[in-house]
């Protein structure tokens, strides 16, 4: 049976690729300066530790980036680096979010549901198809309010068949993640400036 909706395998495999070639450089480029004395030593500690914060975002987006499919009774969950697979029902979401990057294509879906397994609240990430007549060709809507994907629009639709408050408590913020995101940077740039002019 076909899906409903899926992840875009273009953008999830390509931006998890670019992400560990990333992390690849930097674990290189920390080895080469601990192993070169005539390396230049104050400059490119600046680099290491500038580029801590981008490492960890990476880190943790490359552990929730996760490829789905939609369908009617639940959703498949494929990990990108073993394929391992996970039906998640949609009594055990907790909350869904839509959010954007630049008002064009960089869409993420943040899914949090109670891991069975576990017992725990697992977070993971999705980067949908946009282009599609499922969406509507979604990557076109430029320059203007975004509405909620439909794929976004389905799952709380099936789980607020099963939990009635689901939909007024998972109100649609799209900036919200960019807001998070730069409010860390923030933080830790005015720690790394201090700590680095103090020193």
């Amino acid at each position: 049976m076909n899906p409903l909706y899926k992840s875009s395998k273009y953008f999830t495999y390509s931006i998890y690729i670019s992400y560990l070639i990333f992390i690849f450089f930097y674990i290189f480029f920390v080895f080469y300066y601990l192993i070169n004395e005539n390396f230049a030593k104050n400059l490119h500690l600046f680099l290491i530790i500038g580029f801590l914060p981008f490492l960890y975002e990476f880190l943790c987006f490359l552990i929730k980036l996760k490829y789905i499919t939609v369908n009617e009774n639940n959703i498949i969950i494929r990990s990108l680096h073993n394929n391992k697979e996970k039906i998640l029902d949609y009594k055990e979401i907790q909350s869904v979010s839509q959010y954007f990057l630049d008002g064009y294509n960089n869409v993420i879906i943040e899914i949090k549901y109670i891991n069975n397994e576990t017992n725990e609240l697992t977070t993971i990430i999705v980067l949908p198809e946009l282009i599609t007549p499922k969406e509507d060709n979604y990557v076109l809507i430029r320059f203007r309010a975004r509405p909620e994907m439909n794929i976004t629009k389905y799952i709380k639709g099936e789980v607020a068949k099963i939990n009635s408050n689901f939909l007024s408590e998972n109100i649609y913020s799209p900036y919200l993640y960019v807001v998070k995101r730069l409010v860390i940077f923030y933080i830790y740039f005015i720690i790394f400036m201090y700590i680095f002019f103090k020193f």
